[in-house]
């Protein structure tokens, strides 16, 4: 995950934010392939069948909805950033100059979660 930092010379400053879509992610996508055939009903029928389902789901759309919150497209300074911002988006105007060559400081920090991500669902008490 990657935060990056842009300060302008005026002063006025703002961030960005970059998940990737991790490989939890990514093995959640290819074993969704495995509930969308034909299945045998003794399997479909088990109650563990269907914990399994709702546990990976509940998970993945965690997962997808912070892969999703980004707004760098494209990591890296060197290659240059892409942005997936809203009209309205105040950062828009310091984006614009800054393609306009205005000078602006950019610093990055990234991180590495230690573990799994957990997902809280909003809708839900925790316990």
């Amino acid at each position: 995950m990657l935060v990056v930092f842009v300060t302008m010379e005026d002063g006025r400053a703002c961030q960005f934010f970059y998940a990737p879509v991790n490989s939890r992610l990514q093995e959640i996508a290819k074993r969704c392939g495995d509930y969308l055939h034909a299945l045998s009903p003794e399997r479909v029928a088990s109650p563990e069948f269907w914990s399994e389902l709702k546990s990976i789901i509940t998970e993945g759309c965690g997962l997808l909805e912070l892969a999703c919150s980004s707004e760098i497209l494209r990591p890296t300074i060197e290659s240059g950033l892409h942005f997936e911002l809203q009209p309205d988006d105040p950062r828009v105007a310091i984006v614009q100059e800054l393609q306009a060559g205005a000078r602006g400081k950019f610093s990055t920090a990234t991180f590495t979660p230690a573990g799994p991500l957990t997902y809280y669902p909003a809708n839900e008490e925790l316990d």
